[in-house]
């Protein structure tokens, strides 16, 4: 994963139900293992993620969740 890179994941906050968004990678802190990921079609501040919660497709991450949930 590298800046600029396009990822999907999906965002769980006090006023959302897990939300699926598309973010972009804006820098890697390899020393914290987070990514910051910033949205630019939605109004919300970039945000520190941890890389195993981001998927390169959407349907990469509802892959991922299909199976926990089987």
């Amino acid at each position: 994963m590298k800046p600029g890179d396009k990822v999907w994941l999906i965002i769980e906050d006090w006023c959302t139900v897990g939300e699926i968004v598309q973010g972009e990678v804006v820098y890697v802190d390899s020393r914290n293992n987070l990514v910051c990921v910033k949205f630019p079609t939605i109004r919300m501040n970039p945000r520190m993620v941890r890389p195993n919660l981001l998927f390169p497709t959407r349907e990469a991450l509802c892959e991922h969740y299909k199976k926990i949930f089987e």
